[in-house]
């Protein structure tokens, strides 16, 4: 017997945090695409909010175009496309402001896509995107799982156990729409009942630690998925809130 196919149950909430005169977070929370995603855009000589905002439409665009033409294309392939195309949009407005590659706008990405029945071969798996330092984070059997890798010159210095001091956390090695073209990581994710799955931007990650997201999500596990957001925002405040605030939560019912 094939398993029952889960159901989503989604909220989001974004916030300007404390110090920052506008937030240049975008986020997509479509439950009939299956596709969640946020954006932190980085200004440069451009602006973030407009490149975070190009590359989620740009995205949102192309899974509706694949919903209209079911099982033509692989889903990883249908992931990387997306990725790829919104790069291309975003790089393409820096070029047309003749800005030198790796000096124009940009954005971080981070996403899950949870095919429908049409796109996949299994009901309880979801595809995981990132691009950056934006995080997703699996909360399953109280564990907290970081699903993503940050993709930072610290998080680099890490992996590589590099001698010497740590650089900062805030070097972004890369992001969409700097280059022509870009590197993105796609990751298979197993989903089942009881799941909650937290996307955030870095205004969220870099304010809560470890501790207290483990500690808010397994207070979250049985109340209202939209209470959960907007304790983890506040929390991200109340902590400093020294930039914007993306929490997008699902729970897998």
């Amino acid at each position: 017997m094939s398993p029952t196919p889960v159901s989503i149950q989604a909220a989001a909430l974004s916030d300007c945090g404390r110090h920052r005169p506008i937030n240049e977070d975008s986020w997509i929370s479509d439950t009939v695409l299956g596709l969640y995603a946020i954006a932190d855009g980085m200004g440069g000589h451009g602006s973030g909010d407009v490149a975070s905002k190009m590359a989620t439409q740009a995205i949102q665009e192309i899974y509706k175009q694949a919903l209209q033409t079911p099982n033509s294309t692989d889903v990883t392939e249908l992931v990387r496309g997306a990725i790829e195309q919104a790069n291309a949009e975003v790089f393409a407005a820096n070029q047309a402001s003749n800005i030198e590659p790796g000096n124009g706008m940009g954005t971080t990405l981070v996403g899950l896509y949870i095919p429908t029945p049409d796109h996949s071969g299994s009901p309880n798996s979801g595809i995981v995107f990132n691009v950056g330092d934006s995080r997703l984070y699996r909360y399953r059997d109280d564990q907290l799982t970081q699903i993503t890798e940050d993709h930072t010159l610290l998080r680099e210095w890490q992996l590589n156990k590099e001698p010497g001091p740590a650089p900062p956390g805030n070097i972004i090695m890369r992001a969409i729409g700097l280059f022509e073209s870009v590197k993105s990581d796609i990751t298979p994710i197993s989903l089942q009942r009881g799941d909650l799955i937290l996307l955030c931007s870095d205004g969220l990650s870099d304010m809560l630690s470890e501790a207290e997201l483990h500690q808010l999500l397994k207070a979250g596990e049985s109340g209202s998925i939209k209470a959960l957001c907007d304790g983890l925002v506040r929390q991200a405040n109340r902590n400093g809130g020294v930039d914007n605030i993306t929490a997008l939560c699902l729970r897998i019912a």
